[in-house]
């Protein structure tokens, strides 16, 4: 009697462990869920701006905060760093020149000590591309019979009184629309601008290359991008 009552108890044991057992993993596996629902929210919020799921747009106020930051970087490069000599007016030793060539000036500036430093400064802006349908860019600035930069003795040179590139357009972030896009390219149009005033409307296009947002586009303002290049 007392083997077939511990016999009941044992039994009734393992029945009321096995519930127990299955209620907790029905809580790990609703727990699984929601972590993958987490996981999923994650991936969401970074798709946008890293090589990620094809299902995921950029906003229109993403894509305003990725060209700001890019606009700026481009005004700097067209407007200073290729206007002639306006970054460099203050970073020249006039007393170091080019044997028989005096129109160029030993550079001063830390971050541009070589043709490869100004190069790799511009293409983390412009995708390769832009760059390489822009000829006369680095023809014009580092290719040409007075290139603005020369090298010397391993060392950076600026013809001081060089050809600059004009006025650096600026563009207005709020008038930008978004015209086409996929998984690593946005096409929008923006309204650019002529001595701060509205002036023209430009289609850009971005691309994103290696994880980061670079613009595909020329440096003409009168250019107008096509997204299939």
């Amino acid at each position: 009697m007392k083997k077939s009552m511990r016999g009941l108890y044992l039994s009734v044991a393992c029945i009321f462990m096995a519930a127990v057992m299955a209620v907790m993993m029905g809580g790990c596996t609703e727990g699984t869920g929601a972590g993958g629902t987490t996981s999923g929210d994650a991936a969401g919020t970074t798709a946008g701006t890293t090589v990620g799921t094809t299902e995921t747009r950029l906003n229109e106020n993403e894509i305003k905060l990725i060209f700001e930051k890019l606009k700026d970087e481009m005004i700097f490069i067209e407007g200073l760093l290729f206007n002639g000599y306006t970054h460099f007016y203050d970073k020249v030793n006039p007393d170091k020149t080019i044997p028989s060539e005096p129109l160029y000036l030993l550079t001063t500036d830390p971050q541009f000590k070589s043709i490869a430093d100004i190069r790799t400064f511009v293409e983390k802006t412009y995708t390769l591309g832009c760059l390489d349908r822009q000829d006369s860019f680095y023809n014009r600035y580092m290719n040409s019979e007075h290139p603005l930069f020369k090298e010397y003795n391993d060392e950076l040179y600026i013809r001081y009184e060089g050809e600059g590139h004009g006025f650096a357009t600026d563009y207005l972030i709020d008038t930008l629309i978004i015209l086409n896009q996929g998984t690593y390219f946005v096409e929008f149009e923006i309204t650019s601008t002529l001595f701060l005033e509205p002036s023209d409307i430009a289609i850009f296009t971005i691309k994103l290359v290696n994880g980061k947002w670079l613009t595909d586009c020329t440096f003409d303002e009168s250019y107008v991008n096509d997204s299939n290049e």
